[in-house]
């Protein structure tokens, strides 16, 4: 019910998967983020897993065909990128027990 024919998910790396979203821009890539968030939440929490620990571990980089460049492997180089830059900023952040 959360894909549509055409979308391709796979393995990108050791933690980390690419998720090819054909006919979706930015925003449209950014909604399905927003989506694949909630579910990794409410699965975290049917499995009684450490949610917090799992959603400060669920980062997205991404990137849009004609937004961002036309060329296919530059895509995946920009969505890494700002994956990133993203990690670098949550280690840099201190982290405080209850």
């Amino acid at each position: 019910s959360n894909t549509r024919t055409g979308d391709i998910c796979i393995r990108h790396g050791k933690y980390d998967f690419l998720i090819l979203l054909p006919e979706t821009n930015g925003n449209g890539a950014q909604n399905v983020a927003v989506k694949l968030k909630e579910e990794f939440l409410n699965y975290a929490e049917s499995k009684n897993l450490d949610s917090q620990f799992l959603l400060s571990n669920f980062m997205l980089g991404t990137s849009s065909y004609q937004e961002d460049t036309i060329e296919p492997k530059k895509l995946i180089e920009i969505a890494t990128e700002k994956l990133e830059a993203l990690r670098d900023k949550v280690a840099a952040k201190p982290i405080l027990s209850d």
